[in-house]
């Protein structure tokens, strides 16, 4: 049918993907951070954002995410502390 999409790909980097038994179907093991890890790392970011203290946030968000570039523009950081703002009232 037109406009069909006629696969999906799931994959966030391809350098780990092995193949399954189906030839179409391929397997992958993605990077991820244990989840005691990244509470204490979200707990750093939000205190970060409430000391406005960008560079530990940019530090943070670096380690978090490896594809992650920080702007030259401090407007991103200032939406994400009044985002944090908001969620905690």
């Amino acid at each position: 049918r037109p406009g069909e999409k006629l696969y999906e790909e799931l994959l966030i980097s391809g350098d780990q993907v092995k193949p399954t038994l189906h030839p179409q179907i391929y397997c992958s093991h993605e990077y991820f951070i244990p989840w005691q890890d990244l509470k204490t790392t979200l707990t750093d970011l939000e205190r970060s954002v409430r000391l406005n203290d960008t560079e530990t946030l940019k530090t943070l968000l670096k380690g978090l995410v490896p594809e992650y570039r920080a702007s030259n523009h401090g407007q991103h950081l200032t939406v994400l502390k009044e985002a944090t703002n908001q969620a905690i009232a």
